[in-house]
């Protein structure tokens, strides 16, 4: 993102939250973009923001509005193998799965263990790409064909909680979060 942008998105980023605290809805935390490490890559035509963005425009306006002051954002959500040169910063958990597979208990255990590995390692936060898809691992621009706690088969008005979605329950109730 080009410098000239950094103030609308800052003033957008706030006004989206101002608009939900009017309604009662509070967060603790954001990720800045989808992620963002992929900016560092020549050919991504969204590159990261982490210093000039965040310094700059959107941590001083964020701590000026009642409804940001106290919100984190989340760096590094995306790569764990980064992680020794950010620590408290949060990542998400990345496992290589090729699409849902209903009730498959290797994947609640290995979500379970991703999860607790990224908070053994110095995180301060979990964050799921994706909470809920279709049975096709959907809706997808890119064909990514991913795996998610939540499986909604909307043709019969139906939707499955994964082992995922358990062991993310389980994690919490431990925790106390």
């Amino acid at each position: 993102m080009n410098g000239e942008y950094y103030k609308p998105y800052a003033t957008y980023l706030t006004r989206f939250f101002e608009e939900y605290a009017k309604n009662g809805v509070k967060f603790w935390g954001m990720t800045l973009q989808y992620e963002p490490t992929s900016g560092a890559l020549p050919f991504y035509g969204w590159q990261t923001m982490f210093t000039d963005f965040v310094r700059g425009t959107l941590g001083p306006m964020f701590k000026k509005n009642d409804a940001t002051k106290n919100l984190k954002v989340i760096a590094l959500d995306d790569n764990r193998m980064w992680l020794n040169n950010w620590p408290d910063k949060a990542c998400t958990g990345s496992i290589g799965v090729h699409g849902p597979i209903l009730g498959d208990w290797y994947r609640g255990e290995e979500y379970a263990e991703d999860i607790i590995t990224d908070l053994n390692n110095f995180v301060a936060g979990w964050v799921d790409w994706n909470i809920c898809l279709d049975e096709t691992s959907g809706p997808t621009w890119v064909d990514n064909n991913l795996d998610s706690p939540i499986i909604v088969n909307a043709t019969a008005d139906k939707f499955y909680k994964q082992p995922m979605f358990y062991a993310m329950g389980h994690l919490r109730y431990i925790l106390g979060a």
